[in-house]
């Protein structure tokens, strides 16, 4: 583990870049939600539509249709998978503890403004600590929640 000699050292190399972090992968997990719902939403809304084109063949309506339907599936399935919405809105309220315990203890607000001066930056350390490990530990239950493909099963009717 990296020690930090001053409180400025550990607010950049530490708070200031796992907030950036958090914020930044946020973003990304919103954008991705957003594009895949979107996405989703489209294609599942035009297949009705699509249903009354005609086309030379109803053969190829029905394939454009099918193909429309999978690949909404597949979108929905996906996005599911990868939990985009809760990682979204767990690496936000992360980012937003973050910001808010640097902002209190630049300020010397409340919970720092009632203790001593030399124990400000202890309560800072484990306070910012206490949000990164916590946001961990539900990052890791969010993936361990994730289903797993069902087992492979070799059945030769034996």
């Amino acid at each position: 583990m990296t020690e930090y000699k001053t409180d400025i050292n550990y607010i950049n190399d530490r708070l200031l870049n796992q907030q950036q972090w958090f914020s930044s992968k946020s973003s990304e997990c919103q954008k991705s939600y957003k594009w895949r719902r979107r996405a989703e939403c489209a294609l599942t809304l035009s297949m009705p539509i699509l249903q009354f084109i005609p086309l030379p063949d109803d053969i190829y309506n029905k394939m454009v249709i099918l193909l429309c339907g999978g690949i909404a599936t597949y979108i929905h399935f996906t996005s599911d998978l990868e939990n985009y919405f809760e990682l979204w809105k767990k690496y936000r309220l992360a980012s937003e503890q973050l910001k808010k315990e640097y902002n209190c203890y630049v300020t010397n607000a409340d919970p720092y403004q009632k203790s001593p001066e030399n124990d400000r930056f202890a309560l800072l350390v484990n306070r910012v600590e206490h949000i990164i490990s916590q946001t961990n530990k539900d990052w890791t239950n969010i993936i361990e929640d994730t289903p797993n493909p069902p087992a492979q099963s070799s059945n030769t009717g034996s």
